[in-house]
């Protein structure tokens, strides 16, 4: 007769029944237990280790792309050169307009810095003009203007050939010029905040902020992308001062430009609401605005942005219409300014009155009786 098979003997079981081992007491034997092939850990740990490094290279893939080639794009660092230009508050440039049409040609050579927060600024020109060359620096330092006049004698060579022809004496052109020639020329000549402020525009630029505002680097560009009025045409790397360089051609919209110009929502910008509000000044809409004369000129513009700092750092314009040609070259650098005040400079009313007796004696020698300049006399409005 055949044993019965014994629970210890078979795992058989009912389908859908999960195996099950019946305690024996102490020395029992337990289930088997599948143990994980060395072979297909390996397998394993190399496909994460692949997965893993194929994530990190995308990781950082996508952060050189998103954290510098996007960046570094000629578009985008046009843009971010834009918003820096607008946000930056000191700067120095140097450079020359010139200026031709009707057989007269006139260059103006140039260096500027100012900064905006400290309400500084200095400006140094030099008018060149058939041959007559007058330079000419003006200061804005501790809320006063100082300004100074260089070397006239070009000047006053030119007038005096001409002065005959107009019916005027070239003697007494000379002595002109030798009485501006003592008190004016190389002189520092001071005009303080008590006679800048009786000019209620002069006051406005006192008093006001000098720099944009979040808010209005905010209108700008609002209203800048409703009125696109520049296009990239082309691109190319350039050197700027031996630095790496951008060169942008521009292409400048004059109907796009007028609108921009003419858009209501820049007379929100503190400058403009500063002058309308201490000069009095308002907008007749029966005038039309000077920016219309972009019509009628042609504009080329080329601007060039360092790679590195993502600022402009050089520029120029060409214009030309039916009867004048005007080309502007500027360099720019972004270095803190300074402004330092002129010693010795002289208060502009004790000028007038050193003129006044000065030219009193040239045109009646012998008098006595000069009336002289107050502070009261004199108004800028």
């Amino acid at each position: 007769m055949q044993e019965e098979p014994t629970k210890q003997d078979t795992f058989e079981r009912q389908p859908d029944e999960l195996p099950r081992v019946e305690p024996q007491g102490p020395s029992a034997v337990a289930a088997p237990v599948e143990t994980e092939k060395p072979g297909r850990k390996k397998r394993l740990t190399i496909i994460l280790a692949a997965v893993l490094a194929v994530l990190v290279v995308a990781a950082g893939g996508a952060a050189a792309y998103f954290g510098y080639v996007v960046p570094n794009k000629p578009e985008n660092i046009l843009k971010k050169a834009a918003d820096n230009f607008l946000t930056t508050n000191a700067s120095h440039s140097t450079g020359k307009v010139s200026i031709s049409g009707d057989g007269n040609a006139v260059t103006v050579d140039f260096t500027s810095k100012a900064d905006a927060e400290k309400k500084i600024a200095e400006l140094a020109l030099e008018v060149k003009m058939s041959g007559v060359s007058v330079p000419l620096e003006v200061r804005y330092v501790d809320e006063s203007v100082y300004v100074r006049l260089g070397d006239i004698s070009t000047l006053q060579s030119i007038l005096s050939t001409y002065a005959s022809s107009y019916g005027v004496d070239p003697a007494a052109v000379a002595q002109i010029f030798t009485i501006i020639e003592d008190e004016v020329v190389d002189t520092w000549i001071e005009i303080d905040e008590t006679v800048i402020t009786q000019s209620d525009e002069a006051k406005c630029v006192v008093d006001s902020d000098w720099k944009l505002t979040d808010e209005d680097v905010s209108l700008i560009k609002s209203a800048y992308e409703k009125n696109q009025f520049i296009t990239v045409k082309s691109h190319s790397d350039d050197k700027v001062n031996d630095r790496d360089s951008i060169k942008y051609e521009l292409a400048f919209d004059n109907e796009q430009a007028k609108q921009f110009g003419a858009d209501e929502s820049l007379e929100q910008l503190s400058a403009v609401k500063a002058l309308v509000e201490c000069a009095g000044a308002t907008k007749d809409e029966d005038t039309p605005s000077e920016i219309e004369d972009l019509e009628d000129a042609d504009y080329t513009v080329t601007v060039w942005v360092d790679k590195a700092d993502k600022r402009f750092n050089k520029f120029t314009v060409q214009t030309k219409s039916d009867d004048v040609t005007a080309d502007v070259e500027a360099f720019i650098t972004y270095e803190a300014v300074t402004v330092d005040k002129p010693e010795d400079a002289t208060p502009v009313m004790e000028l007038f009155t050193k003129l006044q007796q000065a030219f009193g004696e040239l045109y009646a020698p012998g008098q006595d009786t000069i009336t002289t300049f107050e502070e009261s006399d004199v108004s800028f409005n």
